[in-house]
């Protein structure tokens, strides 16, 4: 784990508590967490690892995912979520697109911003989010790699 960087905070024993409740029931494992008095961000940790299920897995394991496939299948979970499901396999390109997550993709960050958008005559609203997006899987795939690629895709998006 010290081989990733972190962008939040990471607490270990969550990993541990998520892998015991995990094969219980959603309601006992809710339960036991009310029970034992955890905040709600605990509680989201752990119930974000009950997220994880065969299909999900099964399409972590494609080799030709490309990273903005990577980033978007990861980005929801929480890192003690990651961590628990970089367990859950011995495959080589699972878990390899995990640690690529970890290490790369998870921090990746564009050079652009909100207000770029703006300059360029978008108007506020969820259009940002939308264009920004295409913009960072670009970015993790490599289409882009600087802040005047960036702004050239806007241009075309939004023609």
């Amino acid at each position: 784990m010290r081989d990733f960087p972190f962008h939040g905070s990471f607490e270990a024993w969550l990993v541990y508590f998520a892998a015991l409740l995990r094969p219980l029931p959603l309601a006992q494992s809710k339960r036991i967490i009310r029970r034992m008095g955890l905040s709600k961000q605990e509680e989201r940790k752990i119930l974000s690892c009950r997220k994880i299920n065969p299909g999900f897995i099964r399409r972590l394991k494609n080799k030709h995912l490309k990273p903005a496939q990577i980033f978007n299948l990861l980005k929801p979970f929480s890192y003690e979520a990651i961590i628990l499901l970089r367990s859950a396999s011995r495959d080589v390109f699972f878990k390899k697109h995990i640690a690529d997550f970890l290490k790369i993709y998870n921090c990746a960050r564009l050079c652009i911003s909100g207000d770029d958008l703006y300059r360029m005559g978008v108007l506020p609203g969820p259009r940002y989010h939308k264009i920004l997006n295409k913009v960072l899987a670009a970015r993790l795939n490599g289409s882009v790699s600087n802040r005047q690629d960036e702004l050239d895709l806007i241009g075309k998006i939004i023609k």
